[in-house]
């Protein structure tokens, strides 16, 4: 009878011991350096990286040139169970300048743009590739108010305008990246630089 006591007792532990380490709170680990450099492709933008990144970018501004400072700070992660995704609040500024020719004459236009735009990043697997859309609202400051043979001529006047499209970046280190953006609305962008991730 002792004996049936015994056993019963040690099966009770076990399956206590069992079930404490079933229901523990599993710890967080957090990749170093080392295993992010090694394991990359599976773990996530959130656990490598703080939440700010900075852009420098050049390109076409439908008919201009322009260069654009951004900071994004992000703001979610994980909207979709089980995808490497985040979303990202951006903005800066745009310097922007054309020439062109406006009734036989030569005409210099400057501006500047700050755009405001959520950033939708989704990270693609086993690749140093992150993809994803943007969209928000760009405010164009337009002086470039010309008077030609006694007329007034603007090209896209100042205000506030919708501006959405796509964007792709490419890890080339640890925190740089090559990044692209094609946006439109009320006129085209196209731009490349670079991406640094804090």
């Amino acid at each position: 009878m002792k004996q049936l006591g015994l056993c019963l007792f040690i099966a009770l532990f076990i399956i206590d011991v069992a079930n404490a380490q079933a229901t523990a709170p599993k710890s967080k680990s957090y990749p170093t350096a080392e295993s992010a450099a090694l394991t990359d492709a599976d773990t996530k933008w959130a656990d490598e990286y703080g939440p700010w990144d900075f852009s420098g970018l050049v390109g076409w501004y439908s008919p201009a040139l322009g260069i654009q400072a951004l900071a994004a700070y992000r703001v979610m992660d994980n909207l979709i169970p089980d995808l490497d995704e985040s979303l990202s609040l951006e903005s800066g500024i745009t310097l922007v300048t054309s020439n062109e020719n406006v009734s036989g004459m030569g005409v210099t236009r400057s501006s500047f743009e700050i755009p405001i735009a959520a950033r939708w990043d989704f990270r693609i697997p086993n690749t140093p590739i992150m993809a994803g859309p943007a969209a928000g609202f760009s405010y164009l400051n337009n002086s470039a108010v010309v008077n030609v043979n006694g007329q007034n001529d603007t090209n896209r006047g100042s205000g506030m305008f919708f501006r959405a499209g796509i964007f792709g970046m490419y890890r080339l280190q640890e925190q740089m990246w090559l990044r692209t953006d094609l946006t439109t609305g009320s006129f085209t962008t196209f731009k490349l630089g670079m991406t640094y991730a804090l």
